[in-house]
């Protein structure tokens, strides 16, 4: 019994050297304010499959830039590129 215990602890252990470290990818947006004409602009620019550890702006796990851009194009004065 000892041993099948034993077996059974080091088939869950091995479980976690075998997963890889993955990294969960999402999008990342830099913020802007841009004033033309007197008239202040909103400007996002999007990226999507970018890892949180590379994101320097506000990084999202669930949302595609396209959804975020889409959303953002709805308020006015407002300008998203996506890349």
């Amino acid at each position: 019994m000892k041993k099948i215990f034993t077996i059974v602890v080091f088939l869950l252990s091995s479980c976690e050297f075998f997963d890889s470290e993955t990294q969960d990818n999402g999008m990342c947006v830099f913020y802007e304010l841009t004033v033309i004409n007197n008239t202040p602009i909103d400007n996002y620019d999007c990226w999507n499959n970018i890892e949180k550890t590379e994101c320097g702006g506000t990084w999202y796990l669930d949302q595609s830039c396209e959804e975020f851009c889409e959303e953002k194009l709805m308020e006015e004065y407002t300008l998203c590129n996506i890349y």
